[in-house]
């Protein structure tokens, strides 16, 4: 429908006219009310099957850059019946999508208007039916949307919403095109449940760990290695030898394998009988499980990261097993902003975080600029308990995971020390 074209949307935007505030009296024939968190403007009469609308909601986006600012608010905005869209544009910081409905009769635009102090205000052009009868109300349609923008424009401050980030590199993209190789391998050596080594075969899964030091500071570092009995040795092991494909893997990933021996109280390995031996002083054979073994204990993984004026984040996933056969996962984690935000005047945070009862995010933020300080936060909650909870079983160097919401995972598993590792995570027995 050409009555209300895209590059017309644009054109309201910037365009002048009458600082009608949306509080004042409409056009004549057309009406307002509240809905979905914004308001809805429409002819007071339109004939059945037919629409020509202006929805406007603004939405706290935070710090997000103004393409994720308009997936942010037009998710509030979205047309009951499913959407066919072209691509977004966006133009000195607004941003306009032309859609259609799956049927072809409806026509929708989206406009947002430039993000200012982590706010974005969005409008929904809507249109259906015979232009000839929704013609007359374009002048009125016109009035309104500029009292909407004019509306936003002199209220809106604050910063606008930062630079989009750039185009993935081609060192990026070859990155990826590795990444999705490894991964494709990594499914090409897994066996059906049951099909990989039998337990004669694999003489242990040996963990060897060191110190190194990192931008932010001491760390320890470990390397799983399958050791075989015919005195070979796979590295960085993930997946249960009962579902590892060791013919796959020889083909496939020829790097990953090396010779293994015990010398002198010590594990020792090299690449080839060209290569010297290398000792591995610090290294500890695990220890499989017994055959439908049962826990009743509560192991918990915890992971830091302190990224100096960037900020920081913890992490924490707690696994506990009932000696009946049933476990529970559960994780939180928070992340907050450092120094180089601050000195842009944006502070904020947010945390997350599973089990039985479901997952959940929050977030909240604040931006200092000339005209004062715009804070926003948000919450998100999903019924997904059923994902964090089921039965398990466990049988040597395997542990399966019979979820609740019908799924079926099998990991890597083994006794170490206090701890025990599930699909080369480790995980210290909780005090």
């Amino acid at each position: 429908m050409n009555l209300f074209p895209m590059r017309a949307a644009v054109a309201l935007v910037a365009c002048g006219g009458p600082a009608l505030a949306i509080a004042q009296s409409l056009p004549e024939g057309w009406t307002a009310r509240e809905a979905g968190g914004g308001i809805l403007y429409t002819p007071a009469q339109l004939p059945p099957g037919m629409q020509f609308s202006l929805f406007a909601i603004t939405v706290g986006v935070g710090n997000a850059t103004t393409s994720a600012a308009f997936e942010q608010s037009k998710a509030r905005a979205m047309t009951p019946e499913a959407l066919q869209c072209g691509a977004p544009q966006q133009d000195k910081g607004a941003v306009t999508q032309r859609c259609n409905g799956v049927n072809g009769a409806l026509d929708v635009t989206f406009v947002q208007l430039p993000v200012r102090g982590g706010q974005a205000h969005l409008m929904r052009i809507a249109l259906q039916g015979d232009e000839a009868v929704l013609r007359p109300h374009k002048d009125g349609f016109t009035a309104v949307m500029q009292a909407a923008t004019k509306s936003w424009q002199a209220g809106a401050s604050g910063k606008p919403a930062p630079a989009e980030p750039p185009p993935p590199s081609k060192k990026d993209l070859e990155a990826k095109a590795r990444s999705e190789s490894r991964n494709a391998i990594a499914e090409a050596v897994r066996t059906a449940p049951g099909k990989g080594l039998r337990s004669d075969q694999v003489e242990g899964v040996l963990n060897d760990w060191r110190q190194v030091y990192r931008i932010n500071g001491l760390q320890y570092e470990e390397t799983l290695y399958l050791l075989l009995k015919d005195g070979t040795a796979y590295y960085d092991v993930w997946l249960p030898p009962e579902d590892f494909d060791v013919a796959a893997s020889r083909k496939l990933q020829p790097a990953r394998w090396s010779e293994w021996r015990y010398r002198n109280g010590a594990y020792e390995l090299r690449a080839s009988e060209k290569d010297a031996w290398r000792r591995l002083s610090q290294a500890t054979l695990g220890k499989p499980a017994g055959r439908d073994e049962r826990l009743s204990k509560a192991y918990v993984h915890s992971r830091f990261a302190n990224n100096g004026g960037l900020g920081g984040s913890a992490d924490q996933w707690t696994i506990f097993f009932r000696p009946d056969g049933r476990y529970e996962e559960s994780s939180y984690g928070i992340q907050g902003t450092g120094t180089v935000q601050a000195g842009n005047g944006y502070t904020g945070g947010s945390s997350r975080g599973t089990g039985k009862d479901g997952s959940w995010s929050s977030g909240s933020g604040s931006q200092t600029g000339p005209g004062g300080t715009v804070s926003s936060g948000s919450t998100q909650t999903r019924n997904d308990g059923s994902a964090y909870a089921g039965s398990y079983r466990i049988d040597g160097w395997t542990i399966e995971f019979q979820v609740d919401n019908g799924k079926t995972t099998r990991k890597l598993f083994f006794h170490t020390g206090a701890g025990i590792n599930l699909g080369g995570t480790w995980y210290s027995l909780r005090k």
